[in-house]
């Protein structure tokens, strides 16, 4: 019997918890496929709020009389929505992804999104009022009060968004692998046929 051969388990045994406490950072295909769905989700929960974002802020800005600028912002948010509804569906039919996940900027834990949002929070927030601060004529009316605050607040929450959410997928990405699993039968199907064919020389099939 090869080496390849003894290395093959049921996929429940490469599932198994305390198995994959054992080496956490050493690839193999479960975890290569864990990586792929939470890049897939947290680029997704992006763009779902990025669309939201787009359709609520242009709707507002029409409703204020801003015509052009509000149509923009109405546009950008439904073709956000169109892309993000297509890739859901494209990814939900191929959700077993073994290639390496795509390089990218996002943070992969929740420590490090806030560190990166508490920085260029700060930066943002100094920036918006400087720039206000410095209009000629500004006087504190309960309406110019209210546009600062908006002014600051949407940039903030809309980076938190592009922040913690691929951080919370990355970071939970072999938690949320585990919990598709348990819903779609058709995958473990799938992962267990692979389990007993896997012969590739670059990574173990598992633990994840």
């Amino acid at each position: 019997m090869s080496s390849v051969d003894r290395g093959r388990q049921p996929l429940d045994y490469w599932l198994d918890p305390q198995l994959g406490s054992a080496n956490p950072e050493s690839p193999t295909a479960l975890r290569i496929m864990a990586a792929n769905h939470g890049q897939r989700q947290g680029t997704l929960g992006v763009l779902w709020v990025l669309a939201a974002a787009g359709v609520l802020g242009g709707a507002a800005l029409l409703a204020a009389g801003a015509t052009a600028g509000g149509s923009g912002v109405l546009v950008a948010g439904l073709a956000l929505s169109v892309l993000a509804g297509g890739l859901r569906a494209r990814w939900a039919r191929h959700p077993l992804r073994t290639k390496l996940p795509a390089v990218t900027r996002a943070p992969q834990t929740m420590a490090a999104a806030w560190a990166m949002w508490g920085g260029a929070g700060v930066l943002i927030a100094v920036l918006v009022l400087v720039a206000v601060l410095r209009q000629p004529g500004l006087e504190p009316t309960p309406g110019s009060v209210t546009g600062l605050a908006a002014a600051v607040i949407v940039p903030l929450a809309v980076l938190a968004a592009v922040l913690f959410i691929p951080a919370y997928r990355n970071e939970h990405a072999r938690e949320e692998f585990r919990a598709l699993l348990a819903r779609r039968a058709d995958l473990r199907t799938t992962l267990e046929q692979m389990a007993a064919e896997w012969a590739d020389p670059r990574w173990p099939f598992g633990p994840l």
